[in-house]
């Protein structure tokens, strides 16, 4: 109820003499003399009758009575404006009229806050209701809420001169407000609300902006979205963005979903302009691994994706992916005895004559159905850098050791580069093609350092 909080006998005694002021404004109209000059004009802008832009009926007194009220705000009379909205709202509660009528009285005396709450439940910024938009625009900018301020605003941009004018004013602040929102919301999880914001933001500034594009880029990532999230780095790069780790991310997802051969260019820019940046270099390598392998037969290209890789799957990769392999020599051919028959067995021959993986020396097996361990790739990738130039004096000393441990092996891989991390190792664990992949792009990476 309006005037809540006050002695209930004063709202009395100030509405005791409402009929004086009926009987003299009972042929009033709804227009008030904006000519007024008992308030400044920083809050005389922003006050139009409560009957602006209301559309609802009302009953036979309550039009004048509200011109009436509306004139003892302009005259800053408030105490007497109060007590109209107060006898009005005994009669109809929750008149809103009325309660814009009381919310023009706290906003002349300077209770901003009071003003609001009794506005903020139920006037929309976009709601039509002129003179409530009007003032609820005026009281979100004083009590720093711009996104709300300039939607009224805007809303009655070309219908109020003084929302013409603030609307430019405040912009700025309301698109960086939504931003941070858009961001706090992502933060929090909550999608639908940062979903609203972003539709704001494209509203007001377009599809095509910088700001709307981070912001679209954000929610995509947020949601799992990697088209949408690709689509947005793309129109950023159009505009001119290139910072490093935009573009590292754009040529991610060109690789992944996009355009491979865009992606590759993108890293091989980001290679030059950071030449000792070895974890781009790294990425660059296995990039070009898993383009050369989208030009290989497919029955190569899937090997990829297996999670589990058997020896003589392994041997392809490295028959396909690892230069030279393809050229070796066949006239020194390692008896395998249980390859003669293989799906792989050319690719694993060469293999073999290169000296990247071994067959048991009693046996005569290469056991090309057998899982592949870890330990027996980055042996391979070992005796691949030792037969480098200078990039592969690190594996110098897998030579000396014709039977190397697995932990041997895990200490020469990490500190050759083939591994970032020793304990991610795990000599005796299966290897899958992705893990392939990375190993190989790894040492593929190290080998062509100077």
């Amino acid at each position: 109820m309006i005037g809540s909080g006050r002695d209930w006998a004063s709202w009395r005694w100030g509405a005791s003499w409402i009929p004086l002021i009926l009987l003299s404004g009972a042929c009033a109209t709804t227009t008030v003399d904006v000519r007024d000059p008992g308030l400044p004009a920083e809050v005389r802008s922003y006050l139009l009758s409560p009957l602006e832009g209301w559309t609802e009926p009302l009953d036979a007194g309550t039009r004048p009575t509200l011109v009436s009220g509306f004139e003892q705000v302009l005259r800053s009379d408030t105490t007497a404006a109060m007590a109209i909205a107060a006898e009005l709202l005994d009669r109809s509660p929750g008149l809103e009229p009325a309660l814009v009528l009381a919310a023009q009285a706290d906003f002349v005396a300077g209770r901003n806050s009071e003003a609001l709450g009794r506005l903020s439940t139920w006037v929309g910024p976009e709601s039509g209701y002129t003179s409530a938009a009007l003032l609820l625009a005026r009281l979100a900018e004083l009590g720093d809420d711009p996104v709300t301020a300039y939607a009224a605003y805007r809303s009655l941009d070309g219908a109020v001169p003084v929302a013409t004018t603030r609307a430019p004013a405040i912009y700025e602040r309301a698109m960086q407000a939504l931003a941070r929102r858009l961001q706090r919301d992502l933060s929090t999880g909550r999608l639908t609300a940062a979903q609203e914001s972003l539709a704001r933001m494209r509203s007001w500034e377009g599809a095509g902006s910088a700001r709307v594009l981070e912001g679209a880029r954000s929610l995509a990532r947020a949601t799992g979205d990697a088209s949408a999230e690709l689509a947005a780095l793309r129109s950023l790069s159009d505009l001119g963005r290139n910072e490093g780790q935009l573009v590292e991310r754009l040529a991610d997802l060109e690789l992944e979903i996009g355009d491979p051969e865009r992606g590759l260019e993108l890293l091989d820019g980001l290679s030059v302009r950071d030449p000792e940046n070895r974890a781009l270099e790294l990425k660059l390598t296995t990039a070009q691994v898993r383009w050369r392998l989208r030009l290989l037969p497919d029955d190569v290209q899937t090997l990829a994706d297996r999670q589990e890789l058997r020896r003589g799957d392994y041997a392809a990769l490295l028959y396909w992916l690892v230069p030279g392999v393809r050229r070796t020599g066949t006239d020194n051919v390692r008896i395998a005895t249980d390859i003669l028959d293989h799906e792989r067995r050319q690719e694993i021959v060469r293999v073999l004559n290169r000296g990247l993986m071994s067959v048991d020396p009693t046996l005569h097996q290469f056991e090309p159905d057998r899982p592949v361990s870890r330990s027996e790739a980055i042996r391979s990738l070992l005796e691949m850098l030792r037969g480098t130039g200078a990039a592969g004096e690190c594996a110098r000393e897998l030579g000396l050791n014709p039977t190397p441990s697995a932990s041997f092996l895990c200490g020469l891989a990490h500190r050759c580069g083939i591994l970032d991390d020793i304990s991610a190792c795990l000599p005796g664990a299966a290897l899958s093609g992705g893990e392939a992949v990375e190993l190989l792009g790894q040492s593929l990476s190290i080998s062509q350092r100077e």
